[in-house]
């Protein structure tokens, strides 16, 4: 071989040297990448040392991708000291600084696991038993779980209120953010009942450093499912100091919710929320309002939530057959001493519907009361008619005052008087007063305080009576005045003649013959005023007549052209200048006639 040809190899050998060489780094760096074994130990031990937990690493190798270097493991596991389970995890990614790794040190920058299971417990000392890990943040910058499941436990809570909640399909992705800049967060789970599964969705953005939170701008949408109001406020209690979540009242409302809110601001100012709600089997009991029970309901409206309160805007509420607009707000909403103002107005389409929304609560002897504790002689039943009705709340956590107007429809006239008069003006309820007569008009309630009617009318046979008055509902004390004129007499004799009831209760006042009718006709004008006191009642009624006729139909009494003034006490009847036709001439008296024992005093002449 020439020296020519010599210096022609050599150049080529060299390349295929280099060539083999550099094939030989290559392979090595791919198994290295591909199988990183040889180095699980001083991984194990450097993680151990960071979570301060006996950590358990599968088979790893290197990764590289968006988030930068990181160590694969196709499983995890970190184990207390004790040895109780901290995490499990399928494959997982650790994310680890570059430059401090060639230095020997594991530095880590971001979490990804896979179907992981968590254990967090609350100790008895109040102390989650995660606040010695790493912190989120200065160390670990993103964090991401993919079906993941959370056990909670709460020790530190009196043993009535600890609690252990399962949160199952756990997906969260945050990214810890920075100034001026927008990182996103979502959170989503489900929690699984024997009759229902809830679930939970959290998304938004959110600009500025995490220790500016308050002042900072958030975008948010929230979807949750079939939410327990009981199982919200166990979750809100591993949010709270075990000495205020002990403090949690039940809120006595039951259900399945389904709710959406979408909205963005900041909390400092004020986030304006967009929210609507749609309810499934909701029972809301309270102990002055007696309860509400409505197989479905829904609401939306506006909210803005800040520093101080929760406020509430145009916010519409429909149950069956009740539409209603509230507004309102909740202050100090943050601490244990919240205080509450709301007003509804709205609509009932028919009074009756309320039997179907409302349960009564029971009194203190066991019986039940009505609707709203309003009189224990009126059941939610005897409600009728169309209402326009304004309801004003407020209040703290340990007295609520309830206000409510009912513009129209509302009370059966017959219930009213039932409460308020003698028995000595039954007849005149039963002749006067049709079945579902109801009240229309002002009628303010103030639960389990008071029933005010200020300014309201009813039908009843022959006219229209004008009503006010009030009843204390803790005394039972009442104070009530009807006004009628023009009352046509012929009209409350055909209603007294059709009712049974009228009928017999006049039989056991005067004679009547068999199948003989009591007729009356002629005009009256009327003031009654009715008070009780516990169970004492009085009445006092003046009937100013004119040209009215008493007749029986079998001929037996005729009297006609009756005028002047009949007044009726719940101890007497009083005559002032009657006068009028019988048996063809005339006749006046004047004097009273009492209801028991002796003391008659009268003066006629004719």
């Amino acid at each position: 071989m020439t020296g020519a040809q010599k210096a022609a190899i050599r150049p080529l050998a060299l390349k295929f040297l280099l060539g083999w060489f550099l094939s030989i780094v290559a392979i090595s760096a791919v198994g290295l990448a591909l199988n990183a074994d040889w180095c699980r130990p001083h991984f194990e031990t450097a993680l151990s040392n960071l979570f301060h937990r006996k950590v358990k690493l599968g088979h790893i190798s290197w990764s590289f991708g968006l988030n930068g270097l990181a160590i694969a493991t196709n499983k995890i596991q970190l184990d207390e000291i004790d040895g109780t389970p901290f995490l499990k995890a399928g494959r997982t990614e650790i994310g680890v600084a570059f430059r401090p790794l060639i230095k020997g040190d594991v530095e880590l920058h971001h979490l990804d696991f896979q179907k992981p299971e968590l254990w967090a417990t609350r100790e008895e000392n109040g102390n989650w038993n995660f606040t010695d890990l790493i912190k989120f943040g200065p160390d670990v910058r993103i964090i991401q779980i993919v079906d993941g499941r959370l056990h909670l436990t709460d020790m530190a809570a009196p043993k009535a209120y600890r609690s252990s909640l399962n949160l199952d399909d756990l997906q969260l992705k945050f990214v810890w953010p920075k100034k001026k800049l927008s990182k996103p967060f979502f959170v989503s789970f489900s929690l699984a009942q024997p009759k229902y599964t809830t679930t939970f969705q959290m998304s938004g953005l959110g600009v500025g450093a995490i220790e500016d939170w308050q002042s900072n701008h958030y975008t948010i949408n929230v979807a949750a499912k079939q939410i327990n109001p009981d199982d919200g406020l166990r979750l809100a209690a591993f949010l709270m100091k075990p000495q205020d979540s002990a403090k949690l009242q039940p809120r006595q409302l039951s259900g399945l919710f389904d709710v959406n809110v979408k909205g963005q601001g900041t909390l400092a100012e004020g986030i304006k929320l967009d929210a609507t709600m749609e309810a499934d089997k909701l029972v809301l009991k309270d102990p002055k309002m007696g309860s509400i029970h409505a197989l479905n309901a829904n609401s939306k409206g506006r909210l803005t939530v800040d520093k101080q309160k929760i406020a509430w805007d145009e916010l519409t509420l429909n149950l069956p057959g009740v539409n209603l607009k509230s507004k309102g707000e909740l202050r100090k909403w943050q601490g244990s001493k919240s205080e509450y103002s709301s007003n509804f107005s709205g609509s009932v389409e028919d009074l009756r519907s309320l039997n179907t929304l409302l349960k009564a609560p029971p009194s203190a002897k066991g019986k039940k009361n009505s609707a709203f504790a309003l009189l224990d002689s009126i059941s939610p039943d005897r409600l009728t008619g169309r209402a326009e009705i304004v309801l004003n709340i407020q209040g703290g956590n340990k007295h609520a005052l309830i206000e409510s107007n009912f513009k129209a429809g509302g009370l059966l006239l017959k219930d009213l008087l039932e409460e308020a008069a003698p028995p000595s003006s039954r007849f005149a309820v039963l002749a006067a007063v049709p079945e579902r007569s109801s009240v229309k008009g002002d009628v303010k309630l103030t639960s389990g305080e008071k029933l005010e009617v200020r300014s309201a009318e009813a039908d009843i046979a022959g006219g229209v009576v004008k009503i006010k008055g009030e009843t204390d509902l803790k005394t039972r004390n009442s104070k009530y005045e009807l006004r009628a004129n023009n009352l046509d007499l012929s009209a409350i004799s055909t209603n007294m003649n059709n009712s049974p009831q009228a009928r017999k209760e006049l039989a056991s006042r005067i004679d009547v013959p068999a199948k003989s009718r009591l007729q009356l006709s002629g005009y009256a004008d009327m003031v009654t005023k009715l008070e009780r006191r516990g169970n004492v009642t009085t009445q006092d009624t003046n009937l100013v007549l004119r040209r009215a006729n008493f007749k029986i139909s079998d001929g037996s009494l005729n009297i006609t052209q009756m005028s002047g003034k009949l007044s009726i006490t719940d101890r007497a009847f009083r005559f002032e200048n009657i006068t009028g036709l019988m048996d063809g001439g005339q006749f006046a008296l004047s004097g009273h006639v009492p209801f028991q024992g002796a003391g008659i005093s009268l003066m006629a002449s004719g």
